[in-house]
C-alpha cells in the first residue's frame, strides 16, 4: 500500500519490485477514470491524495476533507521522494 520513511532508506526504489498503491491511485483515476474507495482505519497515509475525506464519528460519516489533508502534509510527508509521493514528486 505505502512505503515508510524507514523502508525508503533500507531498499532502494530499483530493488523494490512492487508499486505501492498510494503511486497509483491517482493515475488510476485520472488514466483509467477509476475511481477507488479506502478504508484506512487510524492511518493517514493517503490523505495527500483524496479528494474527498471521510471521518466515522459514532458511525457516522463526517466529511474531514478541508482539514485533515492540510494538517497531515505539513507535518508527515518525507518532503523529497518520489516512490512515497508518486504524482506529486514533480510538483
Amino acid at each position: 500500500m505505502v512505503r515508510d520513511a524507514f523502508m525508503q532508506e533500507v531498499v532502494s526504489p530499483d530493488q523494490e519490485p512492487i508499486t505501492p498503491f498510494l503511486s497509483r491511485a491517482r493515475d488510476l483515476y485520472e488514466q483509467a477514470g477509476m475511481s477507488t474507495v479506502l478504508v484506512a482505519g487510524s492511518s493517514g497515509a493517503f490523505f495527500h491524495i483524496a479528494d474527498t475525506v471521510l471521518q466515522m464519528d459514532q458511525y457516522k460519516p463526517v466529511d474531514i476533507t478541508e482539514r485533515a489533508p492540510e494538517r497531515y502534509c505539513h507535518s508527515h510527508l518525507p518532503s523529497k521522494n518520489p516512490w512515497y509521493h508518486g504524482h506529486l514528486a514533480d510538483h
